[in-house]
């Protein structure tokens, strides 16, 4: 279920492209409701009657629009949502009596989650959490803004106004539904390859192996609703 919602995503994300590409209504609603089937469906699995209600107001409302312009209003949305979304769930575990992000993943690949880091890979995990949350936070900042500014149907041009400054819409299609994509991608295999150099003695053999462990403990490590701050678990510095 987690891999086909990650292939319906970035499906979901070429498709946008390709409706700006080919400037067409009909595949910007394609794209549009392709978005919706990602975020409910866990809930329409579950069968959640709200779920199944949002679904159901959202084809029709998509019906009505697919023939007018501002159609494209709900495609510049999931961009900037979904890096708000990753900027979040990264930032706010580095509040203070949280632990950062990366270090409860760290914990868990390693096979005991109560287990003290050595200080050094604690900082570590705080600083990469740090960086995940400001990478995630100006890609979104930069798709809102070229969404805003871009031109023929961007959200200003939509809202009624003139954008201070014209961009092709197309040029915020390649940044927010393909490059970002491939930034966070290269960040991700980067810093892979760092931290094998910095701390070679990690569990996972292989970058294949790294990426089946972190898939199969990532959702566990997601959580969406507001609970107790964990306790920080530190090892103390040797005198």
């Amino acid at each position: 279920m987690r891999g086909s919602l990650i292939v319906v995503g970035l499906a979901c994300a070429l498709l946008a492209h390709l409706a700006v590409e080919a400037a067409s209504p009909a595949l910007t609603a394609a794209a549009v409701a392709l978005a919706a089937v990602v975020v409910l469906a866990p809930s329409l699995a579950r069968g959640s009657l709200a779920a199944w209600t949002g679904a159901l107001a959202i084809a029709g409302a998509l019906a009505v629009a697919a023939s007018r312009r501002w159609i494209w209003l709900p495609l510049y949305a999931p961009p900037v949502l979904g890096d708000a979304f990753g900027a979040w769930l990264f930032g706010h575990t580095l509040a203070a009596g949280r632990t950062p992000l990366i270090e409860r993943l760290v914990r868990r690949l390693h096979g005991d989650p109560g287990r003290p880091l050595e200080p050094s890979i604690a900082r570590y995990a705080r600083t990469l959490t740090f960086a995940w949350t400001l990478l995630f936070g100006v890609l979104g900042a930069t798709s809102l803004a070229l969404a805003l500014l871009a031109i023929p149907n961007g959200v200003l041009i939509l809202l009624g106004f003139a954008p201070p400054l014209a961009v092709p819409q197309t040029a915020w299609s390649w940044f927010a539904n393909v490059a970002a994509y491939g930034i966070a991608a290269g960040f991700f295999v980067l810093e892979y390859a760092y931290r094998r150099m910095r701390f070679p003695q990690q569990p996972q053999k292989s970058f294949l192996e790294f990426v089946r462990a972190l898939l199969a403990i990532a959702p566990s490590l997601i959580e969406l609703e507001s609970r107790a701050a964990q306790p920080v678990i530190r090892a103390e510095s040797a005198e």
